[in-house]
């Protein structure tokens, strides 16, 4: 309804200047009160079945960008008070008006739906949580989308990394194994579990994941990344500099980021002083940042 109104409002005008027309129209050719009141009335329906169909078309209009399409495919189409309900909340999702659409979303929560659309619903709710920065309930509700069969294996690479970043790194590291299934594969899953094994204080494991994208070409500056940090972890000074003079060779993406990254590792397990002072320094002029895998 929140879409109908604003196009109902972005008409009006139109629809004012439309009856004033009329108005001098039916004067001029002196047409009777009943053929006026028609011209009027008609056209003022057709103003509204307008903004109707605008408020409808998000739904459609979101099934052809490719990446909702695929998640949403047929869920919520129609003129049903979910579908409405849906519609709007998309559009709030995505203008960055995440309260709004939270709102809405949550609306249909208690709804009588299918097991797809909950998916559906569900991934979206996770969506909003994981922009407002609360991975915790993120992760709760792209939970739920995997539980209800979502078709789509980007809700587990997202789940896992909102359970990474509440800390949840063996829940992570089970739905990180679940997606190594699936037919859709993303290149940075490797990386992404040897992060969260380097989370999880567990170099060794890191290593590993961090050398399987590195055999297999996926996502290649990041895992010599990843491998460097791994090393520094086990303070073989060596091998990590080795690896982090690689992973700059080969354009790793944010190199600034990667450098705090790489000294706050080296500072908690107390071999700081044992990196390039180059390293530091550039790290410590840098603006802060979070460094993370790349992807989505």
């Amino acid at each position: 309804m929140k879409r109908f109104a604003e196009l109902v409002r972005a008409i009006l005008p139109l629809q004012i200047f439309y009856i004033f027309v009329c108005c001098i129209v039916c004067v001029y050719f002196e047409t009777d009160v009943n053929t006026t009141a028609a011209l009027i009335l008609g056209g003022s329906v057709i103003f509204y079945l307008s903004a109707g169909a605008g408020a409808f078309g998000d739904c459609r209009e979101l099934r052809r960008r490719t990446a909702d399409a695929k998640i949403i495919g047929d869920c919520f189409s129609g003129f049903s008070k979910k579908s409405r309900l849906f519609s709007s909340g998309f559009s709030s999702f995505k203008k960055n008006m995440l309260d709004d659409a939270l709102e809405d979303f949550k609306k249909i929560e208690d709804m009588d739906i299918s097991e797809r659309e909950r998916a559906v619903l569900c991934f979206y709710i996770g969506s909003c949580y994981r922009y407002m920065g609360y991975p915790t309930n993120a992760a709760n509700y792209y939970s739920k989308s995997i539980d209800n069969n979502i078709d789509s294996d980007y809700v587990y690479i997202l789940a896992a990394r909102c359970c990474v970043s509440n800390g949840s790194y063996a829940k992570a590291m089970e739905i990180y194994n679940l997606l190594l299934g699936k037919d859709e594969y993303f290149e940075y899953v490797y990386t992404d579990m040897g992060m969260c094994a380097l989370k999880s204080e567990n170099p060794d494991k890191a290593l590993e994941y961090f050398k399987l994208s590195i055999a297999e070409g996926k996502n290649y500056s990041f895992a010599l990344g990843g491998c460097s940090l791994a090393y520094l972890m086990k303070k073989d000074i060596d091998k990590s500099k080795e690896f982090f003079s690689k992973a700059l060779i080969n354009n790793i993406n944010d190199v600034d980021g990667f450098r705090q990254y790489y000294c706050s590792v080296a500072e908690a397990n107390g071999c700081l002083g044992l990196i390039d002072e180059n390293i530091r320094k550039k790290a410590a002029e840098s603006e802060p940042r979070e460094y993370a895998n790349s992807g989505l």
